[in-house]
């Protein structure tokens, strides 16, 4: 019989949460009965996935829901929790139906979500963090004293990266129930090309947020183009920082050099990093605390030949090898991350196919989708002795 996991998720699957979605699918090909709880379904079309179980919500009308949006207004409760008790009820009651051999929650809230009712239904619990979890949300006073529950009741923490191993440890995660296991891609689906040379087109992939550095990088661009006048930079995405970015590419005459594409699908942006010379990405901690967990668009970019201009922020030092590091500036510096951008424009033919194929390497070894896959199931029957 096959061990059946429950992912636990607030909302079923997110536009930017592509990397849930990708573990999910690479579990069942494995052959684990998967199931997912969640608040919230939606990408029905676009991301199908059979046994998605929703916890629905009582009428707003009802007692307790009016009950805690009154406590959450007068500070009793908190504005993002009042709901809980309710839909805690209900996952115990789709927890006796299914009966699964483990919980996985996804991210530290859906942990503190579904730890009481894990342990009451004696359930073994792995919580999986990714970034502003471990982050912007460590920093509240409220959500730092319910982690310091969850390290008490849940099982396991994965975290994804080493640099976020030590975070979680450092806000009171038992450092022997911390293991790191990558975000990964199936990389048989990202074509290896030697890039294009000389480097002169650039490309990010990002959500437009503080934490993503575009103003640096935009910075970045306007001084190397001093020395590099035809440089050209695409920016895919979009977010509440899209109108600064505007008004920064006018204000720096970027103009004709910078485009930005807006949000697209994923078969787009594959589009995107074939018709490119490097990828780059700055970021850095943004003015709230939040970081960046390891970015599964560095795994892309990386799997099909583009060199990477980074930051030395969070766990993006691991996701490059150490020959290439000498791309990597430090984090909100657009005078450093322009002196990286001008090395690689500089560089050889022959040395961008080497920082290429060694990304490309260190992905194979390190951000394999099937590797990191059997790597979480390990974690599962570590929680059940009895299944090895």
């Amino acid at each position: 019989m096959s061990l059946r996991v429950l992912h636990v998720i607030a909302r079923f699957s997110a536009p930017s949460e592509t990397f849930v979605y990708a573990t999910l699918k690479a579990q069942r090909s494995a052959g684990l009965d998967v199931h997912v709880a969640t608040f919230d379904r939606n990408e029905i079309e676009d991301r199908p996935f059979e046994d998605v179980h929703s916890l629905p919500l009582r009428s707003i009308w009802h007692p307790g829901r009016l009950l805690g949006r009154v406590g959450a207004a007068v500070g009793i409760r908190h504005r993002e929790t009042y709901t809980w008790p309710d839909l805690r009820g209900k996952l115990a009651l789709l927890i006796d139906r299914l009966q699964p051999d483990v919980l996985h929650a996804h991210f530290g809230p859906m942990g503190v979500f579904s730890a009481p009712v894990a342990t009451s239904k004696d359930v073994p619990l792995l919580t999986s963090f990714y970034g502003f979890d471990a982050s912007q949300r460590a920093e509240d006073r409220f959500w730092r004293r319910k982690y310091s529950g969850l390290w008490d009741e849940g099982d396991l923490f994965q975290a994804l990266s080493e640099e976020m191993k030590d975070r979680l440890v450092a806000l009171g995660a038992p450092e022997r129930n911390v293991r790191v296991v990558h975000l990964a891609r199936d990389l048989d689906t990202f074509r290896y090309r030697d890039p294009g040379w000389p480097v002169r087109d650039l490309l990010c992939v990002a959500r437009m947020t503080p934490k993503k550095g575009h103003i640096d990088l935009l910075q970045a661009v306007a001084q190397a183009r001093s020395e590099v006048p035809d440089l050209t930079l695409r920016l895919v995405g979009d977010g509440p920082l899209r109108p600064r970015i505007e008004r920064t590419i006018e204000d720096l005459d970027l103009s004709g050099t910078v485009e930005l594409t807006g949000w697209q699908r994923s078969e787009d942006v594959r589009r995107q990093l074939d018709a490119s010379d490097a990828f780059v990405l700055c970021s850095k901690v943004a003015p709230g605390g939040d970081r960046e967990g390891t970015p599964t668009v560095l795994v892309e970019a990386q799997a099909v030949g583009l060199p990477v201009v980074a930051t030395r922020h969070a766990g993006i030092p691991e996701m490059v090898p150490a020959d290439n590091h000498h791309l990597l500036a430090p984090e909100g510096e657009p005078e450093d991350i322009a002196e990286r951008i001008l090395r690689l424009c500089r560089a050889s033919g022959g040395e961008v196919k080497r920082i290429a194929r060694a990304g490309r390497a260190n992905i194979e070894k390190n951000f394999n989708l099937k590797r990191e896959t059997d790597r979480l199931v390990r974690l599962y029957q570590e929680l059940l002795p009895d299944t090895l």
